[in-house]
């Protein structure tokens, strides 16, 4: 199969355009980030606009690293927005009319969505305009957003395959395509572990401990961890390197300087490589959102998973339970998560290296490694089918 049967514009001398509807967390983010740079390498006059909200991180996210952004108003049906998320049907509708028309106009051939509120007006909107739609589901549980789309769209990616079985049917084309990642590392060996050591200062003894809150921190494990440090200062080869989100780096920084001298721990607002981290950790301690999980099992990661407890129903939860199913991770309740417990936990894991050997085969796999691939190439595929019924 060529590739150009593909990549041919829609009509002649117009370039595909695509959507990319994306935003609030690194989560729905990141996996965008990377369709797109496969969507470019396969056609590099491909026109990419990414629509999101100025509330979450894609406002400066995707300019930073070279897509166009549209910002389109909507806002989340939570309590946090009090009296206004009544006023979420009419918002979405009023931005998905403005969207379709904006598509029509400037002549967009597909829409991909990726889940999370931000995402649903350019959905709703290619819907309106009847352009070809493409969604993505990241987590086991899918979410209220892709949960509507699928109502009017019949092309699901998905990560889960317990998600492709529950959607299975002559209404829906739904494919487990993985989850897609931006440059992907090997599997973390021995020999990978240098850079980030390096540049901490790391003898080749010590173990290093990452924790990692999400793309925004998590106030809750920074805590648990530095008094994990502190309770882990007789251990003088364990060395914690904890990231905390750019808001709350100051107070982590000031509750760090009350630790006990001996506490080996560094503080950074966020890790620009995480593939970095990744090669460098002994054991991660993270969320459980479905791209941390992706890319502690492409890179072989031991790890603990303290689900975020608020997550839309619950499914980091759901995404820990997958990975503890296959012996690849140990979870742990949020409620639960404190610096005695999270000693202890981390204690035992470095004193049986075979445990740490195990869940790290565990989690190694390559099934995430085509993700961006297999959803660019499907996509400019329904964008040629579309085009040939025209």
């Amino acid at each position: 199969m060529s590739m150009n049967q593909f990549t041919d514009p829609p009509e002649s001398g117009q370039p595909i355009h695509v959507v990319m509807a994306a935003g609030g967390t690194g989560g729905h983010i990141y996996p965008a980030l990377a369709i797109a740079d496969q969507l470019r390498a396969l056609d590099p006059n491909l026109r990419i606009t990414f629509s999101g909200t100025t509330r979450g991180m894609e406002s400066e996210l995707i300019p930073r690293n070279g897509y166009d952004f549209a910002p389109v108003k909507v806002i989340p049906f939570s309590r946090q927005e009090g009296w206004k998320r009544f006023l979420v049907p009419f918002i979405l509708l009023s931005s998905a009319v403005k969207s379709a028309v904006k598509f029509r106009r400037e002549r967009v051939d597909l829409v991909i969505g990726m889940g999370g509120y931000p995402s649903m007006p350019a959905v709703l909107g290619a819907r309106f305009a009847g352009i070809p739609r493409l969604l993505h589901e990241s987590n086991a549980i899918p979410g209220k957003a892709n949960k509507f789309a699928l109502s009017f769209t019949k092309n699901l990616g998905v990560v889960f395959a317990e998600v492709e079985e529950r959607n299975r049917g002559a209404q829906h084309d739904v494919r487990v395509v993985g989850l897609p990642i931006r440059d992907l590392a090997p599997a973390a060996t021995l020999s990978g572990r240098d850079p980030l050591r390096d540049r901490l200062g790391l003898r080749s003894s010590d173990r290093l401990i990452v924790v990692s809150g999400g793309s925004a921190g998590a106030v809750n494990l920074t805590n648990a961890a530095l008094e994990a440090a502190s309770n882990c200062i007789t251990a003088d080869d364990t060395v914690f390197l904890i990231k905390t989100g750019g808001k709350d780096f100051d107070r982590a920084t000031e509750k760090l300087a009350a630790l006990p001298a001996g506490a080996k721990v560094h503080l950074i607002a966020h890790i620009e490589d995480m593939t970095d981290a990744y090669e460098s950790a002994d054991l991660f301690v993270s969320r459980a959102g479905a791209a941390s999980i992706a890319e502690l099992s492409q890179n072989a990661v031991p790890s603990i998973l303290v689900p975020y407890p608020w997550a839309a129903d619950d499914h980091q939860r759901h995404n820990a339970e997958a990975m503890v199913a296959k012996g690849a991770a140990v979870m742990v309740a949020d409620a639960e998560i404190d610096g005695k417990n999270l000693a202890l936990l981390i204690d035992d894991l470095l004193s049986v290296p075979e445990a740490l050997r195990s869940l790290s085969a565990r989690a190694s796999t390559d099934e995430h490694r085509h993700a961006a691939q297999n959803m660019a190439t499907w996509a400019l595929s329904l964008i040629k089918n579309h085009s040939n019924r025209k």
